[in-house]
């Protein structure tokens, strides 16, 4: 009879990589507007639940976690016009 060993991963590796993949899901969703397919979302859900776990074992809020995920998002957006991205890249202009 042989003994299942756990092997345990690095927490900091395992942060990175759910972050960098939810990071990754939510740019398609979000900035791209593309729909997941039923795999993927679960796979999202397996990845958020191990990052806000993990996260949480850092002593993380949840809104500091959601801030890393969100975190540069949605200025790599190309091409938006809205009046809240504008004034942020300095485009908006007011009439004086």
């Amino acid at each position: 009879m042989t003994m299942a060993t756990l092997v345990r991963s690095d927490p900091k590796e395992l942060i990175r990589r759910d972050l960098a993949a939810l990071k990754e899901y939510a740019g398609r969703v979000v900035v791209q507007g593309e729909r997941l397919t039923a795999a993927e979302e679960v796979d999202v859900a397996a990845h958020a639940q191990e990052f806000f776990a993990v996260g949480s074992s850092f002593r993380l809020t949840r809104a500091e976690m959601v801030a890393l995920l969100f975190r540069g998002l949605l200025t790599t957006k190309r091409g938006c016009a809205c009046h809240s991205c504008r004034a942020r890249d300095g485009s908006l202009q007011f009439d004086q």
